[in-house]
C-alpha cells in the first residue's frame, strides 16, 4: 500500500490543516443524499488519462509509461511541430489505444475537451512532460481501485523536477505537487490561475477528500527539452492575452518571430535559442 501523509505534503499550515478536516468531514455528503454517490454516474470503473500537449518532445516515453496503468488514454493536441507524427509513431509501433483530438487552442479549452469526452470513474493529468516510473503503479492503482466507491477523492503525489538535463534537479523546488488523481464529478470546473493567461486549475468542490501520498510516482521533466522550445513557451503566454491576433493572421509563428525581431533584432529561433 502507498505511504500516506496525514494531512497533505506542501504545508504543514493550521489554515491547510483545518481545509483537509473540512474536506474529511464533507465527504460523507454522498452517504447523506447531498450529492449522487460517485459509483451512480454510470462511468466506467477504470482511470482516464486526460494529455493536453503542445510541441512535447518527450510525448513517447510520457505515453508508453503509464499505458498499462490507464484505462483510457485522451490526448488533445496543439503542437505546430512535428508532435502529431511522433504520437501516430507510437501508436503503430507500441499499439497504445488512445482518443488523439488535434485543436489548435488554449490550455483551458484543451482540459475541457479531454474532460468531456473521457468515460472512466477516475481522472489523471498527465503532460507530455511527465514520465512515470512504470514499475511502481501497479500497487497504486490497486490502493485507488480499493478506495469506497461512493466517494469522492483527489489525491496528491509529488513528481520529480528535472531541469536542463536528466541529472539535474533544481535545489530549490525539486517536487512539483498537485491533484494528478481524482474521482469524476458532473461538478468539475476549470478556471484561470490567477496572474496567468493559459495555466488553469481544477476546482475541486468541498466533498471531496484529500489524500497526500508520500512517494514519488513520476519525473517532470521541466526544462529538459531543445532550446528553441524554452524560447517559444517565453512568448506563449503574451500570445494568448494578444488581442489583436488578426494583425499577425492568427499565426503563433508569425508573432514569435515579431517578437524575435523586436527584442533581438532577428528572426533566426534557433540562433537566439541557443545563446538565450
Amino acid at each position: 500500500m502507498p505511504k500516506i501523509k496525514p494531512y497533505g505534503g506542501r504545508t504543514s499550515s493550521y489554515a491547510y490543516y483545518g481545509g483537509y478536516v473540512l474536506r474529511k468531514f464533507c465527504s460523507i455528503a454522498p452517504y447523506l443524499g447531498f450529492v449522487p454517490k460517485a459509483n451512480t454516474l454510470g462511468r466506467k470503473h477504470g482511470i482516464s488519462a486526460l494529455i493536453e500537449i503542445r510541441n512535447e518532445p518527450w510525448i513517447k516515453p510520457s505515453l508508453l509509461s503509464i499505458k498499462d496503468f490507464a484505462d483510457e488514454i485522451i490526448v488533445v493536441d496543439s503542437s505546430i511541430d512535428d508532435t502529431p507524427e511522433r504520437v501516430r509513431n507510437a501508436v503503430k509501433e507500441y499499439g497504445l489505444k488512445l482518443e488523439y483530438f488535434y485543436r489548435v487552442c488554449d490550455l483551458r479549452e484543451a482540459s475541457e475537451i479531454a474532460l468531456r469526452r473521457s468515460s472512466c470513474e477516475w481522472l489523471l493529468k498527465w503532460d507530455g512532460d511527465f514520465v512515470a516510473y512504470s514499475s511502481k503503479l501497479r500497487r497504486l492503482k490497486e490502493f485507488i481501485m480499493g478506495l469506497q466507491k461512493e466517494k469522492y477523492y483527489v489525491i496528491e503525489f509529488p513528481l520529480l523536477c528535472l531541469d536542463m538535463d536528466l541529472f539535474h534537479v533544481m535545489t530549490k523546488s525539486p517536487y512539483h505537487v498537485e491533484g494528478w488523481i481524482r474521482k469524476y464529478s458532473p461538478s468539475l470546473r476549470y478556471a484561470k490561475y490567477p496572474n496567468a493567461r493559459t495555466e488553469t486549475l481544477l476546482r475541486f468542490p468541498k466533498f471531496y477528500e484529500k489524500i497526500y501520498l508520500e512517494s514519488v510516482y513520476a519525473m517532470h521533466l521541466r526544462s529538459v527539452k531543445p532550446s528553441w522550445r524554452l524560447l517559444e513557451r517565453r512568448y506563449q503566454t503574451s500570445w494568448m492575452g494578444e488581442k489583436n491576433k488578426e494583425k499577425y493572421s492568427y499565426s503563433f509563428e508569425r508573432y514569435l518571430k515579431s517578437c524575435v525581431k523586436r527584442d533581438y533584432g532577428t528572426k533566426k529561433l534557433d540562433e537566439i535559442a541557443r545563446v538565450s
